[in-house]
């Protein structure tokens, strides 16, 4: 799913020139008024601030800010990942969302414990992992887990014997 998604980014960012990106973990990173990092810094970023690359020249990229402002930064410093402060902030607030989804489902499963579709059930036996409708036990047959593989062994047995058997016969 993930490599899907990627597929499709990476194609819409092709069709787009302008790019998504964000300033890396670095605390602090200059604007600059022009590549190279010599003329005046127009304001600092902090990490995370989200930009659009609109181009490159010489180690450095120009980005366009949320204001719409543009200006120059290093171009190690941009990444198109997220910053890991922000990705922890989403992953946490995810985090509660299904602790919150699973904590309902419990109660829900628990409110449903000892019925299966409104009708009481019971269980037939503690390790058979069968259960009856009605709560009480109408039937005594019970299929485990090895009764299917012992069942194919003595089919195939007596498969083999029926052959044996008409070869013998065929040889008289």
């Amino acid at each position: 799913m993930r490599r899907i998604i990627s597929i499709l980014l990476l194609l819409l960012s092709v069709a787009v020139v302008a790019q998504a990106a964000h300033i890396t973990d670095k605390l602090q990173v200059e604007l600059y008024q022009v590549p190279g990092g010599t003329g005046r810094v127009l304001r600092l970023l902090p990490s995370g601030t989200p930009v659009e690359v609109l181009g490159s020249r010489d180690a450095y990229n120009e980005v366009r800010l949320g204001d719409n402002s543009t200006g120059w930064v290093e171009s190690r410093l941009v990444s198109n990942k997220k910053p890991t402060k922000i990705r922890l902030l989403e992953l946490q607030a995810k985090s509660g969302k299904l602790q919150q989804r699973l904590m309902e489902l419990e109660r829900r499963l628990e409110a449903m414990e000892g019925t299966r579709h409104g009708i009481p059930i019971r269980k037939v036996a503690a390790d058979s992992g069968a259960y009856l409708p009605g709560g009480e036990a109408s039937c005594s047959f019970h299929l485990h887990v090895w009764h299917l593989p012992v069942a194919i062994v003595l089919l195939m047995l007596g498969f083999l014997g029926g052959i044996a058997f008409s070869h013998s016969r065929s040889l008289r």
